[in-house]
């Protein structure tokens, strides 16, 4: 199974999206520069992919700085949440996929029964 599979399968089961959050346009544009990335999670697989298994020719779909930064930061989001998730914590986080956000803005964590 493809990395990007068993992310979007371990992403479904937190209840997490893993679509691209619109705040990071460098990983979007890799998104939307490849029809097969549908996804952050495949966005963030075709990135391991390049590090892990570099293109022969130099400056041949090589990622770059600010695209690395953005796949960092969903990922770090993405490990942060699905340990809450194993906690059973329904309480509310600070998303680190929102650059200069500022303390105390927190969101409720995407699993979260709404009160009623």
């Amino acid at each position: 199974m493809p990395a990007a599979a068993v992310l979007r399968l371990l992403l479904g089961w937190a209840g997490i999206s893993p679509i691209v959050p619109g705040s990071l346009r460098d990983l979007d544009a890799i998104r939307t520069a490849d029809a097969n990335l549908v996804d952050a999670a495949g966005a963030v697989a075709w990135i391991r992919n390049r590090l892990i298994h570099p293109p022969k020719k130099v400056g041949s779909g090589w990622p770059g700085s600010p695209a690395l930064i953005d796949a960092w930061r969903v990922e770090m989001q993405w490990a942060e949440l699905l340990i809450l998730r194993l906690l059973g914590y329904q309480g509310r986080f600070g998303s680190r996929c929102i650059e200069g956000r500022a303390v105390g803005e927190l969101e409720p964590v995407p699993w979260a029964q709404p009160h009623l």
